[in-house]
């Protein structure tokens, strides 16, 4: 829509110009006619002629831009009228400089340029013909050519210097439109990966908890409670942080975003484990451990979907969970003693682990260990990314 109301008000703009030129070239002409008339020395025909020929040349410029061929063969019917006639001089000739120009300025294909030039030659026959000839070499006849070949080159050279601007132009418009696909995409991937770790999580807990209710139901319902209990509370905690994200995707603005999480978070994370029947064991650095927020970030990210793939893939009883600080990395465990009873642990969640670590400028390995439980590890670099 905005492109074509920009269109609009181009086309609006160019007959603007195109009015107010033909203006002033019809005021110039009427001048010149009537220098050549007052000042004739052989009897001319009525003047209002000679003015409504002037006024009809200058006003079909207002078309230059639309049909400048037509245009110009138009001005030479009108002007070789005009000289035909019997009026002196060539003051409405001066048409032809604009009209000229406009074939090459506003026209299509190199032919254009030979269009131009012949329609010069054309009009120099004006000077050469009955009933006031010049000889073809006077410099009255070689001037007015020159000077209309330089404008009908003039133009070509405006034409071109048009089309390469309107190129680049169009150019860095798609170079524009690729840069936004792009990051459109980098933003979807994003998104993707942020509703997974967030889901991947939450449906864990409310899948292990659904399942401690239904076994408990009939035998230990005050832990049947419980678990149901786990399940709205993890559904709960899940639905700010999906809200936030479904307005993201339709581009409404949030006054209030929530925070981002760290490893303060973790806690919450391993007690909801805790809640599902997993013996948890979590450590952290110290509080003040200087790590930054895209750090601790990636570092929560990374131990909630272990954690995840532990409770939906695993018969696991024990897992540690351990951030600690080795050297120039944080060094980041999660181990249990249990093995796969489902597939999906190397998945989408793998994955979605790698990334984190790889835009930290870490690396993520994932495996079984000798005691035969699974284990995930990861190493990033306290520096910058």
């Amino acid at each position: 829509m905005a492109d074509g109301e920009a269109s609009i008000r181009s086309r609006a703009d160019d007959a603007r110009i195109d009015f107010v030129l033909a203006g002033i070239v019809a005021v110039v002409v009427i001048f010149g006619t009537w220098v050549e008339l007052t000042y004739s020395q052989d009897p001319v025909p009525p003047a209002v002629g000679a003015y409504a020929i002037a006024i009809a040349a200058s006003a079909v410029l207002v078309f230059r831009r639309r049909a400048p061929v037509l245009v110009s063969v138009a001005t030479l019917v009108l002007v070789y009228g005009y000289h035909l006639v019997g009026y002196p001089g060539e003051a409405p000739g001066i048409v032809f400089f604009v009209a000229f120009y406009s074939v090459t300025a506003h026209g299509r294909g190199l032919r254009t340029i030979a269009t131009g030039l012949a329609l010069v030659v054309a009009a120099e026959f004006l000077s050469v013909i009955p009933p006031n000839p010049v000889p073809w070499y006077s410099p009255a006849v070689i001037a007015p050519a020159a000077s209309m070949g330089g404008a009908v080159l003039i133009g070509a050279v405006v034409r071109q210097r048009r089309l390469e601007a309107e190129s680049r132009t169009a150019q860095a418009a798609h170079d524009r439109e690729s840069a936004l696909r792009e990051h459109m995409a980098a933003e979807r991937l994003l998104i993707a990966r942020d509703l997974h770790d967030v889901l991947a999580h939450t449906l864990s807990v409310i899948a292990v908890q659904a399942g401690v209710a239904l076994d408990a139901l009939d035998d230990d319902p005050e832990q049947a409670r419980k678990s149901i209990q786990a399940v709205r509370t993890a559904a709960r905690d899940v639905l700010p942080g999906l809200h936030e994200t479904l307005r993201a995707l339709r581009g409404e603005s949030t006054s209030s975003p929530a925070p981002q999480p760290g490893l303060a978070q973790l806690a919450g994370i391993a007690e909801k484990a805790r809640a599902s029947g997993l013996n948890v064991r979590l450590e952290l650095p110290p509080e003040h451990a200087g790590l930054s927020a895209f750090l601790e970030l990636t570092a929560y990210w990374i131990v909630t979907e272990a954690l995840s793939n532990v409770m939906a893939h695993s018969d696991a009883a024990n897992v540690t969970a351990a951030v600690t600080v080795q050297g120039p990395d944080l060094h980041i465990l999660v181990a249990d003693d249990g093995r796969p009873v489902s597939p999906g642990t190397g998945g989408f969640g793998l994955a979605g682990m790698q990334e984190r670590a790889q835009l930290a400028g870490g690396t993520v390995q994932a495996g079984t260990t000798a005691a035969g439980g699974y284990c995930v590890e990861a190493r990033l670099p306290l520096g910058e990314p």
